[in-house]
């Protein structure tokens, strides 16, 4: 029950982020790059970081798994050079060419 509840929250919320993020409404989402080398080695860093916390023992229980959903998501937003989050407020740490 509680667990249906929480898949059904996530997947609206999702969606909505993906609506919001859809130019002009059409049916694909363009990711144009918005992470500077720079912001992808912090990204990078504090993921390994937060991983080694974990593989060592020092970080545990909750605050273990809201750090490493955290990390994941560092780590992948810096693989792709796209931060949903950058978009939803503006910002691009890229160079401008």
């Amino acid at each position: 029950m509680y667990l249906e509840s929480y898949i059904f929250w996530i997947k609206i919320g999702i969606e909505g982020i993906i609506y919001y993020l859809r130019p002009n409404k059409s049916n694909y989402i363009i990711m144009k790059k918005n992470i500077g080398p720079t912001d992808k080695v912090i990204r990078i860093v504090i993921a390994a970081i937060i991983m080694a916390l974990y593989y060592f023992g020092y970080i545990s229980d909750t605050l273990a798994m809201v750090l490493l959903i955290i990390g994941i998501i560092l780590l992948l937003t810096s693989l792709i050079n796209f931060c949903p989050l950058y978009k939803l407020i503006g910002t691009n740490t890229c160079k401008k060419k």
